[in-house]
């Protein structure tokens, strides 16, 4: 499984940003803020290009800022994985402004370019170009924007809430698949129960005194799942799918039980590979030193880096620099 399709496997899901649980209405408070800010100093018909755009939360607010500022704006966004934002979208009053993006699925940040090179206004970035090699990205971005065009990013970084959220949903992942093994747990009870057609059938199987030990072997797992990690979304993920087949959808086939095991732990292995691979792209204050000489060597000139904060809380780490005219 590999780290492409396992957010290939996240954006279809419809989730704005990648942090689905921490940001789950888009980019707003000091995030917005500052996203506007940069669109505000924009000129009209300005060219806009957002990398690592995933669902397009951040391409979006630029739409949504053109189209009420009467600015329009040319906008661009591109991801590696596979994406289909206009697709994915659950709020039908959005279509329209999806469909004012120019969406660029499949797409290396470090390679990804325009006919004319240097046509680019604001290049944009919220949790996105780190998860790329950063010296080729930068220095392509470099190429890509107009003499004072802007470019700005903010970053995981390792001081941050959110990471630390990374680090305990990694724990409790590795947990529940190696330690714990829910899946297997799942996997044998609902294998031994088989097809079932009638809740009285279903209440025949459960008292197997078998039956009963593979539940009751499931359930004290999960509890423990809980009792270590009771604010985890990995916690959530495993709870709330078990409650909801189990309550109602046990009067099933034996391949319904199958597919639904077989789909839990296919979602929780690619959560683990997207868990990995937000904190293997976690910026360290050294890297952030790395990344500024990066900034500097594309021929940018660094005008902010910084910790963004959202009142007292870290966020990430941010990135302002300009093209010399």
């Amino acid at each position: 499984m590999n780290t492409a399709d396992a957010w290939s496997d996240f954006w279809k899901q419809g989730f704005p940003t990648s942090f689905a649980s921490d940001l789950p209405e888009s980019y707003q408070g000091e995030i917005g803020s500052f996203w506007i800010e940069a669109a505000s100093k924009l000129n009209k018909k300005a060219k806009i290009l957002d990398l690592a755009t995933g669902n397009g939360a951040l391409a979006l607010l630029f739409a949504r800022f053109s189209q009420k500022k009467h600015m329009d704006f040319e906008i661009h966004a591109i991801d590696s994985a596979a994406i289909s934002p206009a697709e994915n979208n659950k709020t039908p009053s959005l279509t329209p402004l999806y469909s004012s993006i120019n969406f660029h699925s499949n797409s290396s940040i470090e390679d990804f370019g325009f006919d004319t090179p240097g046509s680019i206004d604001l290049i944009s970035s919220q949790f996105g170009i780190e998860y790329s090699d950063f010296t080729r990205s930068i220095s392509n971005a470099a190429s890509q924007l107009k003499p004072d065009g802007e470019f700005r990013a903010i970053c995981h970084y390792t001081e941050s809430e959110t990471f630390e959220n990374c680090i305990e949903d990694q724990s409790a992942y590795n947990l529940a698949i190696d330690t714990l093994q829910i899946h297997d747990l799942i996997s044998n009870f609902l294998k031994s129960i088989g097809s079932i057609d009638s809740l009285s059938a279903l209440e025949k199987e459960i008292l197997i005194v078998s039956n009963q030990e593979k539940l009751n072997a499931l359930m004290s797992s999960i509890n423990v799942l809980r009792e270590k990690y009771p604010n985890s979304a990995v916690t959530a993920y495993f709870v709330n799918n078990v409650n909801s087949f189990f309550s109602s959808r046990l009067v099933s086939t034996a391949q319904e039980k199958a597919n639904f095991s077989s789909s839990l732990d296919t979602g929780a292995r690619m959560g683990r590979v997207r868990i990995n691979d937000q904190i293997n792209a976690t910026l360290s204050p050294e890297l952030v030193q790395r990344y500024e000489r990066a900034i500097s060597d594309s021929g940018l000139t660094l005008s902010n880096s910084s910790k963004f904060l959202d009142g007292e809380k870290i966020i990430g780490w941010c990135f302002c620099a300009n093209k010399p005219t």
